[in-house]
Protein backbone atom coordinates (compact mmCIF):
# COMPACT_ATOMS: atom_id res chain seq x y z
CA UNK A 1 0.00 0.00 0.00
CA UNK A 2 1.96 3.20 -1.47
CA UNK A 3 -1.10 5.33 -1.56
CA UNK A 4 -0.54 8.67 0.81
CA UNK A 5 -4.24 8.84 1.54
CA UNK A 6 -5.12 6.99 4.90
CA UNK A 7 -8.82 7.10 6.73
CA UNK A 8 -9.23 5.52 10.23
CA UNK A 9 -13.02 5.07 11.46
CA UNK A 10 -16.32 4.04 9.91
CA UNK A 11 -16.73 4.30 6.64
CA UNK A 12 -20.29 6.01 6.78
CA UNK A 13 -22.25 7.29 3.62
CA UNK A 14 -21.13 10.70 4.05
CA UNK A 15 -17.55 10.25 3.30
CA UNK A 16 -16.28 10.82 -0.29
CA UNK A 17 -16.64 7.72 -2.36
CA UNK A 18 -13.22 8.15 -3.91
CA UNK A 19 -12.37 7.45 -0.09
CA UNK A 20 -14.70 4.06 -0.25
CA UNK A 21 -12.61 3.22 -2.96
CA UNK A 22 -9.64 3.51 -2.40
CA UNK A 23 -9.97 1.55 1.03
CA UNK A 24 -12.41 -1.52 -0.75
CA UNK A 25 -9.83 -1.49 -3.39
CA UNK A 26 -6.28 -2.04 -1.12
CA UNK A 27 -8.63 -4.95 0.96
CA UNK A 28 -9.45 -6.76 -2.55
CA UNK A 29 -6.28 -5.74 -3.69
CA UNK A 30 -5.01 -7.45 -0.18
CA UNK A 31 -7.40 -10.74 -0.75
CA UNK A 32 -6.26 -11.75 -3.92
CA UNK A 33 -2.38 -11.40 -3.90
CA UNK A 34 -0.45 -14.23 -2.41
CA UNK A 35 2.85 -15.38 -1.51
CA UNK A 36 4.21 -18.55 -3.16
CA UNK A 37 6.49 -20.80 -1.81
CA UNK A 38 8.92 -21.85 -4.51
CA UNK A 39 11.42 -24.76 -5.07
CA UNK A 40 13.04 -25.72 -1.47
CA UNK A 41 10.36 -23.66 0.47
CA UNK A 42 7.42 -25.12 2.29
CA UNK A 43 4.51 -22.65 3.73
CA UNK A 44 3.15 -19.48 1.81
CA UNK A 45 -0.13 -18.55 1.13
CA UNK A 46 -3.12 -15.35 0.41
CA UNK A 47 -2.10 -12.10 2.40
CA UNK A 48 -6.11 -12.23 3.91
CA UNK A 49 -3.84 -13.44 6.80
CA UNK A 50 0.45 -13.44 7.96
CA UNK A 51 2.09 -15.97 5.70
CA UNK A 52 5.24 -18.11 6.33
CA UNK A 53 7.57 -19.64 4.12
CA UNK A 54 10.11 -22.21 5.53
CA UNK A 55 13.13 -22.82 3.93
CA UNK A 56 12.70 -27.34 3.72
CA UNK A 57 14.61 -29.67 5.51
CA UNK A 58 17.95 -30.50 3.82
CA UNK A 59 18.90 -34.04 2.64
CA UNK A 60 22.22 -35.53 4.08
CA UNK A 61 25.28 -34.48 2.41
CA UNK A 62 27.25 -37.09 0.98
CA UNK A 63 30.79 -37.45 -0.90
CA UNK A 64 28.78 -37.22 -3.92
CA UNK A 65 25.65 -34.59 -3.14
CA UNK A 66 25.26 -31.74 -5.59
CA UNK A 67 23.39 -28.19 -5.54
CA UNK A 68 19.94 -29.22 -5.93
CA UNK A 69 16.41 -28.37 -4.78
CA UNK A 70 13.25 -30.30 -4.47
CA UNK A 71 9.61 -28.78 -3.52
CA UNK A 72 10.33 -29.26 -0.24
CA UNK A 73 14.40 -29.85 -0.06
CA UNK A 74 16.97 -28.82 -0.76
CA UNK A 75 21.22 -30.25 -1.09
CA UNK A 76 24.58 -28.21 -1.54
CA UNK A 77 27.93 -29.47 -3.24
CA UNK A 78 31.08 -30.31 -1.21
CA UNK A 79 34.04 -28.60 -2.61
CA UNK A 80 37.56 -27.96 -2.36
CA UNK A 81 38.63 -31.43 -1.83
CA UNK A 82 38.93 -35.19 -3.62
CA UNK A 83 38.08 -38.17 -2.38
CA UNK A 84 39.11 -40.21 -5.79
CA UNK A 85 41.84 -41.94 -4.35
CA UNK A 86 41.51 -41.31 -0.85
CA UNK A 87 42.10 -44.52 1.23
CA UNK A 88 43.14 -44.77 5.04
CA UNK A 89 44.37 -48.12 6.49
CA UNK A 90 44.25 -49.44 10.02
CA UNK A 91 45.96 -52.69 11.66
CA UNK A 92 42.39 -54.74 12.77
CA UNK A 93 42.04 -54.74 16.65
CA UNK A 94 41.83 -58.61 16.22
CA UNK A 95 45.10 -58.84 14.66
CA UNK A 96 47.03 -57.98 11.45
CA UNK A 97 50.58 -57.72 9.66
CA UNK A 98 51.55 -54.17 9.94
CA UNK A 99 53.41 -52.88 6.68
CA UNK A 100 54.40 -49.33 7.83
CA UNK A 101 56.95 -48.16 10.87
CA UNK A 102 55.20 -47.69 13.78
CA UNK A 103 55.86 -44.31 15.95
CA UNK A 104 54.69 -44.96 19.67
CA UNK A 105 53.92 -42.15 21.79
CA UNK A 106 56.71 -41.21 24.20
CA UNK A 107 56.08 -41.15 27.96
CA UNK A 108 57.08 -42.36 31.69
CA UNK A 109 54.57 -44.33 32.44
CA UNK A 110 56.55 -47.70 32.32
CA UNK A 111 54.04 -49.85 34.57
CA UNK A 112 51.05 -49.82 31.47
CA UNK A 113 51.27 -52.43 28.90
CA UNK A 114 51.81 -49.52 25.48
CA UNK A 115 53.56 -50.38 22.66
CA UNK A 116 57.20 -49.12 23.05
CA UNK A 117 59.67 -47.81 20.26
CA UNK A 118 62.64 -50.27 20.40
CA UNK A 119 65.48 -49.47 18.42
CA UNK A 120 67.78 -52.37 17.34
CA UNK A 121 71.61 -51.24 17.01
CA UNK A 122 75.12 -51.83 16.59
CA UNK A 123 76.02 -48.30 17.99
CA UNK A 124 75.48 -46.75 21.09
CA UNK A 125 72.31 -45.25 21.73
CA UNK A 126 71.78 -41.66 20.89
CA UNK A 127 68.82 -39.48 21.02
CA UNK A 128 65.36 -40.92 21.90
CA UNK A 129 62.36 -40.18 24.43
CA UNK A 130 61.18 -41.07 27.05
CA UNK A 131 60.06 -45.01 27.27
CA UNK A 132 62.21 -45.49 24.57
CA UNK A 133 64.18 -48.91 24.00
CA UNK A 134 67.54 -49.49 22.66
CA UNK A 135 69.12 -52.37 21.87
CA UNK A 136 72.67 -53.00 21.25
CA UNK A 137 73.77 -56.06 19.85
CA UNK A 138 77.23 -56.86 18.58
CA UNK A 139 76.88 -58.16 14.87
Amino acid sequence: MTNARRYVGPIDDDKAISTKQYINTTVTTLASTSVTAGDGLTGGGQLTANVTVTMGTPSSITSSSTNSVTSTSHTHAITGFSLDGHTHSYLALAGGTMTGVLTAQNNTSYTTKQVRNITLSTADPSGGANGDVWIKYTA
